[in-house]
């Protein structure tokens, strides 16, 4: 996966896509006020081209309440595509941070920075979305706590064949130097199982058995995105919430409850395949389900 901002300008997506990225990490901005202009641009192509979708916020906050602050301009930003942002929203907090504070006059201790960070995640979470700290193996010792690191999700950067981090952590930025078609990214290992199960241990998962189809061929879903095999169900919202994560042992795979349909009543499922034929070859199961989030 990558990590993108104004900083990678136009992206050729086709290009992105054909390099087998699946997931991007967009800056949404920095401090209090500053939106990337990019940012509108690089989610909705993120999104019709079935990225997971993660977002950063570069922080340039000294105390609590800039970071209140940051999450909330954040969350503002960002609230329109909320549905579409699976992985989590990442508090980016680094050399530039630490140097701004200084020219102003400040300090930023390892407990201050800590507070920042639980202050923003903790706001980030309350908004009802996944929060989590990008940090390198640097500042995750001289400016963070084992405990908040252990507390959110971690993304660490190391440019490194291996990362030696020895905390927890959901992505690895192994490199920043990652061409496609002569443009140079980030480049980024996620660890989406890993991630599931981080979540199901904050949340209670509820088990339950459905009678399961498939179907195939739909261009959209009726909360309005594109479906994606091997990612969208149809649910009955009644029973299973629009964007919860449901773990389908059978398939071994998390999908996402994103759609409906007229014969889909209490415990049932229907399953997005890719083709008609899948689909049909599935026929009825019964089979057991898990309800992460």
């Amino acid at each position: 996966g990558l990590d993108i901002s104004k900083w990678n300008g136009n992206i050729d997506w086709k290009s992105v896509k054909e390099a087998g990225v699946e997931f991007v990490i967009i800056r949404a901005g920095y401090g209090t006020n500053y939106v990337d202009p990019y940012f509108k641009k690089n989610i909705e192509s993120a999104i019709a081209n079935d990225m997971l979708i993660g977002v950063y916020w570069f922080s340039y906050s000294w105390t609590n309440q800039g970071a209140h602050l940051e999450a909330k301009k954040c969350y503002n930003t960002i609230k329109k595509y909320k549905k579409h942002i699976i992985l989590p929203v990442f508090w980016d907090f680094e050399y530039d941070s630490v140097n701004y504070a200084r020219k102003h006059g400040h300090t930023v201790s390892k407990a201050r920075a800590s507070n920042m960070a639980d202050t923003f995640c903790t706001t980030i979470r309350g908004y009802g979305m996944e929060a989590g700290i990008y940090t390198n193996i640097d500042y995750s010792n001289r400016y963070f706590t084992k405990k908040v690191l252990n507390k959110y999700h971690c993304w660490i950067a190391q440019w490194n064949s291996s990362c030696t981090y020895k905390e927890h952590y959901i992505i690895w930025q192994k490199s920043e130097n990652f061409y496609i078609r002569g443009s140079r990214f980030d480049v980024n290992i996620l660890y989406y199982n890993q991630y599931l199960k981080d979540i199901a241990k904050k949340k209670d998962s509820k088990k339950m058995t459905v009678k399961a189809t498939a179907y195939a061929g739909d261009t959209s879903t009726s909360t309005l995105v594109k479906p994606v095999v091997g990612r969208t169900i149809a649910v009955d919202p009644r029973v299973i919430p629009y964007g919860s994560r449901v773990y389908i042992p059978a398939l071994g795979k998390t999908f996402i409850a994103q759609d409906c349909g007229g014969g889909i009543k209490g415990n049932r499922i229907d399953i997005f395949m890719a083709t008609e034929r899948e689909a049909r070859n599935w026929g009825v199961r019964t089979i057991e389900i898990e309800i992460i989030q």
